[in-house]
């Protein structure tokens, strides 16, 4: 494991220790636990800002990856608004999001911004706000999924912590 993994894991490992145990975190085992209950909850997305930024690829090809996908398109096409801060190596998936917007059909929007290449230690994490419910936080996921380490996931309820990384969202993208 590289030292960038290192601190990875253990930023979200000390994340994890620091949340109290409360009904407004739910902790996940893995990560593709994570991302299969993600998937689900993109369906009834309203607005949802994410990242993806990692010096490496992503992992992919899996039923995990494959099904993260599917829901992202199909909730862009359904209407969704996506804002998505991604690193250079993620770009042509992001033009091919956006290429979906685009589509006569459909009813979504897409946005991406290309962050700095040289970000070494990111926390990735996901906001979804929904027309009816509460919005949710997912941090954890993106990160084990990009560096193969296998970590804790965490969907998170309480309204100052998003707001606290809505705001870093916003902040990153007009940096």
């Amino acid at each position: 494991m590289s030292g960038t993994e290192l601190a990875i894991s253990e930023e979200v490992n000390r994340l994890g220790r620091s949340f109290p145990s409360v009904t407004l975190i739910t902790r996940f085992r893995t990560s593709d636990e994570a991302l299969v209950e993600l998937s689900h909850r993109l369906s009834g997305a309203k607005v949802t800002f994410n990242t993806r930024v990692s010096r490496d690829g992503v992992r992919s090809g899996d039923n995990a990856h494959k099904t993260y996908h599917q829901a992202l398109h199909s909730a862009i096409k359904n209407g969704a608004m996506m804002v998505d801060l991604v690193s250079p190596n993620f770009d042509s998936e992001a033009k091919k999001l956006q290429n979906i917007a685009g589509q006569p059909r459909s009813q979504g929007q897409y946005s991406y911004y290309s962050l700095d290449p040289q970000v070494s230690c990111f926390l990735n994490f996901t906001i979804i706000e929904y027309a009816a419910r509460n919005p949710e936080l997912w941090i954890g996921w993106a990160t084990s999924r990009v560096h193969g380490i296998e970590q804790p996931a965490f969907r998170i309820l309480d309204k100052d912590v998003i707001s606290y990384f809505r705001a870093y969202h916003e902040a990153l993208r007009f940096k």
